[in-house]
């Protein structure tokens, strides 16, 4: 996916010590046998939000420093559980790019302002920009699968239709993404070949999966979109 632009980073936000943390510490374990599946799921999210925050900090301060800074979230700050209620709530099921969102408004934002109304704002806009994007992407390829089979069929004039699109979907020459060729794949029932791409496609939808499920609506086979949503306990 194409990542939006860096935003300039105030020299004063830098300047500052790291975003402090509470002082209230609730662990989070998502192996405690008292929890149920969503409050599992919830802390998951949740640790997975504190160490995209850690690493979206690194970035902002290596970006105007020129040198790495190591900076550490406390995985038993609450905020992290709040997050991930907050994302669960809500039906987002990508804590990364919820933090990264919060980011792109050019300043570092203070821990906890990421579960206010305006952090999910910023990031109902983010995803709008990404949804997009997405759309955009999906009619690229479908222009460059049109013309590799066009290519492919004045290379081989007596291969039929369906043995074009096979060659093309498995020829790693032609820029097309994994998830792309299951989709063409499956829906023509090309079996084998959908076998073979799944677990590289199902890594791409891993990657943002409430955005795929909208921008690509449709077009991404139910038994993918089903095997993501039992892997992260969601519904998409």
């Amino acid at each position: 996916m194409e990542q939006p632009s860096k935003p300039t980073i105030p020299v004063a936000a830098l300047m500052q010590q790291p975003p402090s943390l509470e002082d209230d510490e609730h662990p989070c374990e998502t192996h405690r046998p008292d929890l149920t599946p969503r409050e599992r799921t919830a802390l998951a999210y949740g640790e997975r939000a504190r160490l995209a925050y850690e690493r979206e900090w690194q970035l902002r301060t290596e970006a105007l420093r020129g040198t790495g800074s190591h900076y550490r979230a406390s995985a038993e700050n609450p905020i992290w559980a709040r997050i991930g209620d907050l994302l669960l709530a809500q039906g987002w099921t990508s804590p990364e790019q919820y933090i990264t969102a919060q980011f792109k408004q050019g300043m570092i934002p203070a821990m906890r302002t990421l579960v206010s109304s305006d952090s999910c704002k910023v990031y109902k806009q983010y995803t709008e920009d990404v949804v997009a994007k997405l759309v955009a992407g999906w009619v690229a390829s479908n222009l460059t699968f049109r013309s590799a089979c066009l290519e492919t069929a004045a290379t081989f004039p007596t291969y039929s239709d369906a043995r074009i699109w096979r060659r093309v979907l498995t020829d790693l020459r032609f820029p097309l993404s994994a998830l792309f060729r299951y989709c063409i794949a499956d829906n023509e029932g090309f079996t084998e070949e959908a076998r073979r791409l799944f677990d590289a496609a199902k890594q791409q939808l891993l990657t943002d999966p409430d955005g795929y499920a909208r921008a690509w609506a449709g077009k991404i086979p139910a038994a993918l979109l089903e095997d993501v949503a039992a892997t992260l306990n969601v519904t998409l």
